[in-house]
């Protein structure tokens, strides 16, 4: 379909609004033009985060020569015609605003080559001009908000600016796999993404973007009832995180940000999050297009859905019923090699407490039963709970780092430990690296792709250095206490290798959390007579 102006009732049912908000709202808008334009290949050229200038190439359909003056003309586009395609949009843009938009705060230009126009053209300055590239289109855009000096006031500092766009990219590229991509800035190339061919390609990517740890602790869901498909990986109840930055979404292979979505998701977690953690996902949510109405916001990562109910049911249901089966497998398949308890109605007494009395008053450690590496059961107060003890102890020891001086004492490595780099988070390292040693990290560069670790905190021993790296290097936490959450998430805990003292010390955690607030959420549940005779035979 050519370009065309689209009818005046079209346009007035367009919800008009701020489309270029910062560089990064212009990256997204040329992103999903190259996607409609079946672009195979894009290559992204960003100077001073996006606020010197922003080259975006493709090798998509192209434009025709004689349509680019059209292209930056309010309302005018090739991908609706009439009010009804309002209504079952399947393409990434179809408002006609974008170009028009970004051509109004900026200098602009545009060269393209559709594959049976015998040469390329240049729109620039209300000029065409004669150019050379293969097909594709090219769009260069300069000096933004030149004209707009207050808005330009207003824009935040290189560095932000460029993680704002470098996120942007890595949620287009979990978009759409099959597309390549390259980034980069100031001249240096960051990111090199080839497409991904296969389900093992697209694993590579979700790592490349995502991190190893998030792919090593989610759960992969697949489920389609109705016409309506949930794909995707989600964490598990021991990945948690404490902000609500990893909750990514597509829809029909759109980014959303949905509150209707997110609250589904939250909901399906609500019983195995702590207070004030959340979870992570990587999902692709695919409903007719007719059902959907993206015509909402400006940047169109607001929806309404048709049946929203409906939707909200079907995630967190699904979500949920993937999470239980996995909750479950971890807990009834207990063998024990140990003597039959014996119960009584009015209080549950355990085999190994009940050889002396004293010990129900005097030792937290012989409260425990241990029922496999991750669960065990305690007696608080003659009550049974199975607990996570990895829950516990990371929720223990996060108090106990969060309270402690700064820096905090190292444990020496006698064999140190080597980490390769990526080239885009080989900075974030260096900048952050006064931070790492407050944490008793020591780090030696290399070169400009490794670094040493030298000493890890004395108060973790069994932390996963580099899988704690690279959580760090997927998101940079800016403050010690954001750290905090990432060294928590490279913990490694067995409850097979706990010493007394230890369990002393947690059971004593966990009693000071029941007489404080009662909230065990993520920790520890209550158990019945029933269920806790169930696991003990299991």
């Amino acid at each position: 379909m050519r370009i065309q102006q689209l009818p005046v009732d079209v346009a007035n049912q367009i919800a008009a609004g701020e489309v270029v908000e910062r560089p990064a709202s212009i990256v997204k808008e040329l992103l999903e033009n190259a996607l409609d334009a079946k672009a195979t290949q894009i290559a992204v050229d960003i100077g001073c985060g996006g606020l010197n200038h922003i080259k975006i190439s493709d090798n998509g359909m192209g434009i025709l020569a004689e349509d680019l003056p059209l292209a930056i003309a309010p309302h005018a586009t090739s991908k609706i015609s009439c009010l009804n395609d309002l209504y079952s949009i399947t393409s990434m843009g179809f408002r006609g605003e974008a170009l028009a938009s970004i051509a109004s705060v900026s200098r602009l230009s545009i060269s393209s080559k559709p594959p049976k126009q015998a040469h390329a053209m240049r729109w620039e300055s209300n000029t065409l001009v004669p150019c050379a590239r293969n097909q594709g289109t090219t769009v260069d855009v300069r000096d933004i908000f030149y004209n707009a000096p207050v808005r330009k006031k207003f824009l935040k500092p290189e560095r932000i600016e460029f993680q704002a766009i470098d996120t942007v990219l890595r949620r287009f590229a979990l978009a759409a796999p099959e597309i390549a991509i390259q980034f980069s800035h100031n001249g240096k190339l960051l990111l090199n993404l080839m497409p991904a061919v296969d389900e093992a390609g697209r694993m590579q990517r979700i790592q490349k973007i995502l991190g190893k740890s998030f792919l090593d602790q989610s759960i992969h869901l697949d489920s389609e009832i109705n016409g309506i498909s949930l794909e995707g990986f989600i964490s598990n109840v021991d990945y948690q995180r404490s902000q609500v930055d990893k909750l990514w979404i597509y829809l029909n292979g759109r980014i959303i940000k949905d509150k209707l979505l997110n609250n589904a998701i939250r909901q399906a977690y609500e019983e195995y999050l702590y207070a004030g953690r959340h979870p992570s996902c990587l999902l692709y949510l695919n409903i007719a297009a007719n059902q959907v109405d993206v015509n909402v916001h400006p940047t169109k990562h607001e929806v309404r859905f048709q049946q929203p109910r409906l939707i909200h049911d079907f995630i967190s249901s699904q979500i949920a019923a993937v999470l239980k089966k996995s909750t479950n497998q971890a807990i009834p398949a207990i063998s024990l090699a140990a003597p039959a308890a014996t119960y009584v109605r009015e209080s549950l007494i355990f085999p190994v407490i009940e050889k002396d009395d004293r010990l129900l008053k005097q030792s937290g450690a012989e409260r425990w039963y241990i029922l496999d590496p991750a669960h065990a059961i305690i007696l608080v107060d003659e009550k049974p709970y199975l607990v996570h003890g990895s829950a516990l102890q990371k929720q223990n020891l996060k108090r106990q780092l969060l309270q402690s001086n700064l820096p905090l004492p190292a444990r020496p490595l006698l064999v140190p430990v080597k980490y390769t780099v990526e080239s885009d988070r080989f900075t974030k390292i260096a900048e952050a690296k006064e931070l790492l040693e407050h944490a008793g990290i020591q780090l030696v560069f290399l070169s400009e792709s490794e670094i040493m670790i030298s000493s890890i905190p004395l108060m973790l021993p069994d932390l996963n250095i580099k899988q704690f790296l690279d959580l760090f290097c997927t998101d940079c936490p800016s403050s010690f206490s954001e750290m905090v959450d990432y060294l928590m998430s490279a913990y490694e805990f067995s409850l097979s290798f706990t010493s007394d003292e230890m369990k002393q010390e947690l059971f004593f955690y966990l009693k000071n959390q029941l007489m404080e607030s009662g909230d065990l959420s993520g920790i520890a549940t209550h158990l019945s007579e029933q269920r806790c005779r169930d696991l003990l035979h299991a």
